[in-house]
């Protein structure tokens, strides 16, 4: 089992930096979380997360055959944002499910950039290019992310959070044609072809 924990951290310093964004995109932070409201956020998600924690690393590492790097991981909780990986950055969610599911996306991206994965996932991606040398370079990077993140929500969630994440994502187009392809190639065959995780059939 992974030792590596995933430390939440709320700075009040580069919160500050999105409430500045979203003070230019609205023009007032009426709707922006109180520091006080993150801070509890972030204590409240920690203990839904300690609960899950060491499963989703290990089935994470076990099925795309990578390793985590020793360390932890930072993630950083901010009143408002796109979800990003590094520096790992997400906003609270009113139900905490997709809170996690966001944080697994963005998990997913680290992973394949550990030292230890650099190798491999760059052999992933020649994969990918040659097998759909058509697609945006967006697509390319989110069909193996999808097929490990479809493998999460069937062994450790449910099949009704990945619908919700497609609906979601089918407003941007290419997470639509990546969640597509994910589909109709079958996420097993990709990680079987590109991960070199075998399945056994049920």
């Amino acid at each position: 089992m992974t030792k590596n924990k995933i430390k939440f951290i709320y700075s009040s310093i580069y919160d500050e930096h999105f409430r500045d964004w979203i003070k230019q995109i609205k023009g007032d932070l009426s709707d922006y979380p109180s520091r006080d409201f993150i801070v509890q956020y972030l204590k409240d998600i920690e203990d839904s997360w300690r609960k899950i924690e060491a499963s989703v690393l290990l089935e994470l590492s076990n099925s795309s055959n990578m390793s985590w790097d020793d360390g932890v991981l930072k993630c950083y909780i901010v009143g408002n944002c796109i979800p990003f990986s590094d520096p790992l950055t997400l906003k609270p969610y009113d139900d905490k499910n997709i809170f996690i599911d966001k944080l697994v996306h963005e998990l997913i991206h680290e992973l394949f950039l550990q030292n230890s994965n650099r190798k491999k996932y760059k052999d992933i991606l020649s994969f990918i290019e040659n097998k759909y040398p058509k697609e945006s370079k967006r697509t390319k990077l989110h069909i193996p992310l999808y097929a490990l993140h479809t493998s999460i929500y069937y062994k450790l969630f449910t099949k009704k959070r990945m619908d919700d994440d497609i609906k979601f994502s089918n407003q941007f187009r290419d997470y639509k044609r990546a969640w597509d392809i994910v589909n109709k190639a079958g996420y097993k065959d990709i990680l079987t072809e590109a991960f070199g995780k075998k399945f056994k059939e049920a």
